[in-house]
């Protein structure tokens, strides 16, 4: 497309160039390169009366306009493949091109200073199909003679229903700045936004969360625990139902929060690091914490110092500049988190922010910090003074070792960097990838183990990957409520329970016992929670109810006085089993599960005193990798 003169104005008294002719949507609006913008002026140039030196200099498809003229952020919108520099270098636009293939009706979104850019472009603007070109703009990346962020951007695809991708600038260079972001149709994610939006059987503990996914009795750690369940929508929920759950959450218009940021901004864990010297108060989930030359101030005026806005010390030429990343505001004293890119903070320098005007003074000289930046805590292991952190970076480069942080409102509280800080790969869907049927989940999101298949691939925050075992049903189907006695164990082989599937290892000879320990160690298939009969001195098998085992221990947690072995000890030697099932059913069926290792013959007793007396029924079943069942045969015993 060529420059237009007739939709570009030039005003030579203040030097403003700006675009006059139809915008974004309009009847007829252009666009122009960089490079035909350079001669379009030199039209305009043609006709100008004054003498001097020129108005602007081109360097290929860099153009630094001099002598006061300048664009605005309208006019940038109209003009890409290239960079414009004014304000003497202090204003800079620079140039995005974006390539790859992604579904029709991709809206891509640009990301800056963690925020989302106010898009003009549609579906893509300035593109060239034949060339994988998907959108081509310019966009401010300096001002107030400070880089916005060190110019950091970032462009996402996030369109429900297809596969989501994002990819990231650590500083943008003069010209064009490559993005690559290829989709596809997610056949995993076809449900509507509509549809999704009614979903309420998906919840989220946020923070550092201990699940014991490979069921073996240690505890492995997440950012986070998602449940599935205690709602009514979906009526059958699915771990792919919480895939499109998740990226519903994140999906590009969303109005959804979590971690205590809107979803279009979230992206799981970037950085991990540990830390020492923690003073003022224990960092939490979800705080922000920023880092960065800290500037103590007094006699502050005018306004109040606003988060992202420039600052310059007060002189024609500034000795420094630095962007804004934290403000601990008390009054007319405080504290700012600054990103000082240019010079160095010394005492009783007075300085104004670009943005809201505000002036204060520099109440003593800081120490001299390169960079900075702002992390969410999305985990917390809190140790006391030292533990590990788990972010998400929000602004500028990750932190280096012996870095001090700050609680962005409170420059009190502070922590510090210990040892190297571990680059995370980010998952595009922050949850990761569904098969359809199975979740390989990206780095630290967590998942309830009971709602896992051992098809379910998890990375916990030790980096190491987590599948749980095959947990299978079992279930005895005929029964009547209130009346059946249900009693499943291990089968003897004979004709009954598996009595000596355990012997006790200590004498139980008190009252209120709380623990119950056998030899050998419990097997790995056992129920996390159920019962187990032990075989008292008068040959009575106790019945009692366990809350959890680790190792050789049953933790019980009956008050019936099943537990009472005061008046009569069960001496160690004695024969304990599990009894799977030891209960009144509750409906007509009763089912229990456990950890499949191999087949396991199960012996089935049902009685039945009740008003509809039944003969005993007794049976063998075999409890299979698909778990099984048995029916009660009821014979009358009237």
């Amino acid at each position: 497309m060529v420059f237009d003169t007739t939709d570009w104005s030039i005003d030579r008294q203040t030097g403003d160039i700006r675009y006059i002719g139809d915008a974004h949507g309009g009847a007829s609006p252009t666009y122009a390169t960089v490079i035909e913008f350079h001669r379009g002026l030199q039209d305009f140039a043609d006709d100008l009366t004054s003498a001097g030196d020129d108005e602007l200099d081109i360097t290929d498809n860099i153009i630094t306009l001099i002598n006061g003229f300048n664009i605005d952020d309208a006019s940038a919108e109209h003009l890409y493949d290239g960079s414009i520099i004014q304000d003497g270098g202090d204003t800079i636009y620079d140039g995005l091109l974006v390539v790859g293939t992604v579904e029709t009706g991709t809206e891509l979104q640009l990301v800056q200073d963690n925020a989302i850019v106010t898009s003009y472009w549609g579906t893509g603007l300035n593109a060239d199909a034949a060339n994988n070109i998907l959108l081509r703009i310019m966009h401010k990346v300096r001002a107030d003679g400070v880089d916005i962020n060190r110019r950091i951007l970032r462009v996402h695809a996030r369109e429900l229903s297809d596969s989501y991708a994002e990819f990231r600038v650590n500083g943008t260079a003069r010209g064009n700045n490559v993005f690559a972001i290829s989709t596809a149709n997610d056949l995993n994610n076809q449900t509507a936004a509509g549809t999704i939006a009614t979903w309420d059987q998906f919840n989220n503990t946020e923070g550092y969360n201990g699940l014991d996914v490979d069921n073996d009795t240690v505890n492995e750690f997440y950012y986070s625990d998602w449940d599935i369940g205690g709602g009514t929508l979906p009526a059958t929920p699915t771990v792919n139902d919480l895939y499109e759950y998740t990226k519903w959450i994140q999906r590009r218009g969303t109005s959804e929060t979590i971690h205590a940021m809107n979803g279009e901004l979230f992206r799981g864990i970037t950085h991990s690091f540990a830390y020492d010297n923690e003073t003022g108060g224990s960092p939490s989930t979800n705080d922000i914490y920023a880092w960065g030359t800290a500037i103590a101030y007094d006699n502050e005026a005018v306004s109040t110092f606003q988060v992202g806005e420039a600052v310059h010390e007060d002189t024609a030429t500034p000795v420094w500049k630095g962007r804004i990343l934290a403000v601990d505001d008390n009054g007319t004293t405080g504290t700012l988190i600054v990103d000082v890119t240019t010079g160095t903070v010394t005492d009783n320098d007075t300085f104004t922010a670009q943005t809201s005007g505000t002036t204060a003074d520099v109440a003593g000289t800081p120490t001299a910090v390169t960079g900075g930046g702002t992390v969410a805590l999305l985990a917390v292991d809190d140790q006391g003074t030292t533990g590990n952190l788990y972010v998400q970076l929000l602004k500028g480069s990750a932190p280096v070792d012996d870095t001090i942080l700050y609680d962005d409102t409170d420059a009190g509280i502070t922590l510090q960097v210990n040892g190297t800080v571990t680059q995370r790969t980010v998952s595009p869907e922050f949850i990761g990838t569904s098969t359809g049927s199975a979740i390989i989940g990206a780095y630290g999101l967590g998942i309830e183990p009971t709602d896992l298949s051992t098809s379910d691939i998890l990375t916990a925050l030790d980096g190491n990957t987590y599948s749980p075992p095959n947990f299978v049903t079992f279930t005895v189907f005929g029964l009547v409520s209130g009346e059946d006695t249900v009693h499943v164990a291990t089968y003897d082989g004979v004709g009954g329970p598996d009595f000596d599937q355990y012997s006790l290892n200590t004498s139980l000879t008190t009252d209120n016992i709380t623990s119950v320990v056998v030899t050998p160690a419990i097997e790995s298939e056992t129920p996390a929670d159920g019962y187990i009969r032990v075989f008292d001195d008068n040959g009575f098998a106790r019945r009692l109810h366990y809350s959890s085992w680790t190792g050789s221990t049953f933790t019980i947690d009956s008050t019936d006085g099943q537990e009472d072995f005061a008046t009569v000890n069960a001496t160690a030697g004695n024969d304990v089993y599990t009894s799977y099932l030891d209960i009144v059913a509750t409906g007509s069926s009763e089912s229990f599960t456990y950890v499949f290792n191999a087949n396991r013959t199960v012996f089935v007793r049902v009685r039945d005193g009740g008003a509809s007396p039944i003969k005993t029924f007794e049976t063998t079943a075999t409890v299979g990798s698909g778990g099984g069942s048995a029916t009660a045969i009821r014979t009358s015993d009237a």
